[in-house]
């Protein structure tokens, strides 16, 4: 897709001027070619969406007797190829975040030691508030219910990518709120009772610590909404298998980042891309429906969010 991109770092590493004599405008210089490169890689996910979409639709037009074949000759068309690409996309951005953090000072570059972990979740709250709202025109109420241990002074938050925390946690958190407002509006649209509310209901996120039977030590984020429930599992996790009917024009739709916020869904690349954001270390995302819990919860869904303690894993891998 960059054809050049891989050209861009050889020229440094070929340079011995560069590499012997590391001044101030040669840091620049590589700074500035770490950016390029991120820049380059900025909308490689959409790209890689809008192919995959469109080998499945020329699949779909086939003669039945032909789609097999087409589909297991059309390596786009491999999940293994996709989480592939996905996965290299990602830790090229994490190279170039880190050197260019390191450049700017920060010791640890783009690994975060000491993250605020609620002032992370309350973050990614606010930007699934303003999406919600700006696109139904209602956000709904969010609870946080945290663990002793996270609230205590002593608590040592796991080592993570705090950028790809935040992605991932927006993502689940407005697809709860988006699972909510549409249970309203079933409600809403089935009863003539006054009774109905005209609000939705709240998204519960629980933060606790999870120790698994292997003596893996986890960060444990939980977001509960109360909507419609998940119909199709390996659909919500199918790269670009969106449920969405109309799909977002990047370009047509949006002018700047900070002018529109990314929209309630489209591409199908988010829940997809956060679950390997978090397992690239360690982690994991996972979404279920849910019966009815003991805190009154009844139907909708569970996103949990794992984060990795073991530092041993992260060497090893």
């Amino acid at each position: 897709m960059h054809a050049n991109t891989y050209q861009l770092p050889h020229q440094i590493i070929q340079s011995q001027s560069i590499l012997e004599n590391f001044t101030t405008r040669n840091q620049k210089y590589v700074a500035d070619t770490f950016e390029q490169i991120m820049d380059r890689h900025g909308t490689s996910v959409e790209t890689l969406a809008d192919v995959v979409i469109h080998a499945r639709n020329m699949e779909d037009e086939l003669p039945s007797i032909l789609r097999r074949q087409f589909h297991q000759e059309v390596d786009i068309l491999q999940n293994t190829h996709i989480e592939s690409f996905l996965h290299d996309r990602l830790m090229i951005q994490l190279i170039c975040e880190h050197y260019r953090s390191l450049n700017k000072g920060k010791v640890t570059g783009a690994v975060s030691l000491d993250t605020d972990v609620l002032d992370c979740v309350d973050d990614a709250i606010t930007e699934a508030k303003h999406v919600a709202d700006a696109n139904l025109g209602v956000a709904p109420e969010v609870h946080i219910q945290s663990d002793d241990s996270i609230n205590d002074d002593n608590f040592i938050p796991p080592p993570l990518i705090r950028s790809w925390l935040h992605h991932a946690l927006v993502e689940v958190t407005k697809n709860a709120m988006t699972s909510n407002i549409q249970r309203l509006i079933l409600q809403q649209s089935s009863s003539t009772a006054a009774a109905v509310s005209s609000l939705p209901p709240p998204v519960h996120i629980n933060i606790d610590k999870k120790e698994l039977p292997n003596e893996s030590k986890f960060l444990r984020i939980q977001i509960k909404d109360q909507g419609t429930g998940l119909k199709n599992r390996e659909q919500a996790f199918g790269f670009a298998q969106s449920s969405t009917q109309k799909r977002w024009n990047r370009l047509e739709e949006q002018q700047s980042y900070a002018a529109v916020r990314q929209p309630l869904g489209s591409l199908g690349v988010g829940l997809p891309l956060s679950r390997l954001m978090m397992r690239v270390f360690g982690g994991d995302l996972d979404v279920a429906n849910h019966d009815k819990e003991g805190d009154g919860i009844d139907s909708g869904c569970t996103a949990t969010l794992l984060i990795n303690y073991d530092d041993t894993y992260k060497a090893k891998n």
